[in-house]
């Protein structure tokens, strides 16, 4: 199980998605990038990939309600609780992958999950755009249970 909790900034007034995608990078566009999942090109040069665990088409998208409601000030918490069916390092491992903020609209943010050793990932806006997204997401977890902190 992974939980991910944190605060990001410069994003729209509102609700909208946020997701763990497949990808290993934010470094916008990449020619022939491999989506491991993706049964349409549609995504095959996005560095960020799709939903990490969504195969296109299928309606149980595992991140589809995944959502933040940012204040007027543009502050929006994350927290996500013991979300089954992801782990840091075993099935469906999430260290490395790119987490990415939307806007009703867009792709607005984009961090990489560091390892736990590291501790941090680091948003910033998405490649290409000009939003303000920033935030900062600590990885930890617990040996009890197997939850991970994001």
């Amino acid at each position: 199980m992974v939980s991910v909790v944190g605060t990001v900034t410069g994003v729209p007034t509102g609700t909208a998605g946020w997701h763990i995608h497949e990808g290993y990078s934010c470094n916008g566009n990449v020619p022939n990038a491999p989506t491991s999942t993706a049964t349409s090109t549609q995504f095959a040069n996005s560095a960020t990939g799709i939903h990490y665990g969504q195969v296109l088409g299928d309606p149980n998208d595992p991140w589809a309600n995944t959502m933040y409601t940012a204040d007027m000030y543009g502050v929006a918490q994350i927290s996500l609780l013991n979300f089954s069916g992801f782990t840091l390092y075993e099935s469906m491992p999430v260290v490395g992958r790119t987490i990415v903020i939307h806007s009703p609209t867009d792709k607005i943010g984009c961090g990489v999950i560091g390892s736990p050793n590291q501790g941090l990932a680091i948003m910033t806006n998405y490649p290409g755009t000009a939003s303000t997204v920033k935030g900062a997401l600590r990885v930890t977890e617990d040996p009890v249970t197997g939850s991970v902190t994001i």
